[in-house]
């Protein structure tokens, strides 16, 4: 797809369903061995930590703080039918902290790193442990080192995903855990919906599929032991917002939001969004 973000113009604002969704670089795919990903890719196209920390106040990702929860809770129940028992966990790109919350109800001592500055400090005010900055800015030692990371809508946004497990390697105890999940390319929805998929807009890079994630990660250590299709739970406006996109279930959307309570939680999987659960190799 070529790109439809004018020339020279700068992602400064968060992913909106309506407007981001038509605003992307040129998309290319890999003819060796599929990848799907942005190219050219530089800093005048794609966020950087500095755009990052600079983000406003997101006030939908607060709205939405219960069911952020449930949906961190599935992860944690996920943790739990694998066996893993809790110890120390660090979760790149907490945000505001919800994930972090969720953690230490589940047993974990948890530490998240974060680069929106407004999201650090809402979580320092909850009393959370939030490092502001990437991964570098963590000190390495004995405290540094975690039995789990977590990069939940991470990695597609990561122009070096290597360099970034490679960082993370040495941040996790042998035999530790790492768990992401990530809009895949190989899918239904990417397929039939094409440029129009939610997964390509202005601030993802990469878009993983089931054999190209398996590579990156046996390359840089891992080993997987669990794939599958990721569940979230929404708010009705927010399942309403994507069913605007697709021109045959607008009606469904008006029908929806006529009928169901706004507060209602939705378990929402469309099969193109996946975790992945690896364990590092020793």
């Amino acid at each position: 797809y070529r790109s439809t973000l004018p020339l020279g113009e700068r992602t400064t604002v968060l992913y909106e369903f309506m407007s981001d969704q038509k605003r992307h670089a040129q998309i290319v795919r890999c003819s060796g061995c599929g990848l799907v990903y942005c190219n050219p890719v530089h800093a005048r196209k794609h966020m950087t930590t500095d755009e990052y920390a600079g983000l406003s106040v997101d006030d939908i990702y607060l709205r939405t703080e219960r069911f952020r929860k449930m949906t961190f809770r599935g992860d944690h129940r996920l943790f739990r039918r694998h066996g893993i028992a809790p110890g120390r966990l660090l979760d790149v790109g907490c945000y505001a902290g919800f994930s972090l919350e969720v953690a230490q109800e589940c047993g974990w001592k948890a530490v998240g790193v974060e680069a929106a500055k407004w999201a650090v400090d809402f979580a320092r005010k909850r009393g959370l442990s939030v490092i502001e900055g990437s991964l570098r800015d963590i000190p390495f030692g004995s405290e540094s080192l975690f039995d789990m990371v977590v990069m939940s809508g991470v990695i597609e946004h990561i122009v070096d995903p290597k360099a970034a497990l490679a960082e993370i390697g040495r941040r996790l105890v042998p035999d530790g855990f790492l768990y992401m999940n990530m809009p895949f390319s190989d899918t239904w929805a990417f397929r039939i919906l094409g440029e129009k998929w939610w997964g390509i807009n202005s601030e993802h890079v990469v878009f993983y599929s089931r054999p190209t994630i398996r590579r990156l990660l046996e390359e840089e250590g891992y080993e997987i032991i669990a794939m599958g299709n990721k569940v979230f739970y929404y708010p009705l406006f927010y399942v309403s917002a994507f069913l605007q996109n697709i021109p045959l279930l607008r009606a469904l959307s008006r029908l929806s939001e006529a009928i169901i309570p706004k507060n209602a939680a939705f378990p929402v999987t469309v099969f193109d969004t996946r975790y992945v659960l690896a364990r590092k190799r020793r």
